[in-house]
């Protein structure tokens, strides 16, 4: 009995890791902190998850997770960044005078001439 319990708990954690895997590729962060909660009390349960080679599986599985999460916080970063400095260069607008001159306009003073 003890040891069908412990194969269950094995089971039970691979498929929250199976889950984990599936809402990091379809960027559904929002289902991470449920499976997160589930996965902290099978865990912290007092009995031992199961045998060598079910744990072995479980670290691989974890491990690919956290190395996906990684990842995906990178490129959420990347991209915010991008988007900041997008957002940066584009407040200013820079064009050239007839003779060549670079002239760099404000687009809140384009806009406000604008409405005037």
């Amino acid at each position: 009995m003890q040891l069908f319990r412990r194969r269950d708990k094995c089971m039970i954690l691979e498929d929250i890791l199976i889950k984990e895997r599936t809402a990091i590729l379809n960027g559904n962060f929002g289902a991470l902190s449920k499976l997160m909660t589930e996965k902290e009390h099978l865990t912290n349960a007092s009995e031992s998850i199961g045998p060598y080679g079910n744990l072995v599986r479980l670290k691989q599985l974890a491990a690919r997770n956290q190395a996906m999460l990684l990842a995906a916080s990178e490129g959420i970063r990347a991209v915010t960044n991008l988007l900041d400095q997008r957002n940066k260069s584009s407040a200013d607008l820079q064009t050239y005078s007839e003779s060549g001159e670079r002239r760099i306009r404000d687009s809140c003073q384009n806009n406000m001439a604008r409405r005037v």
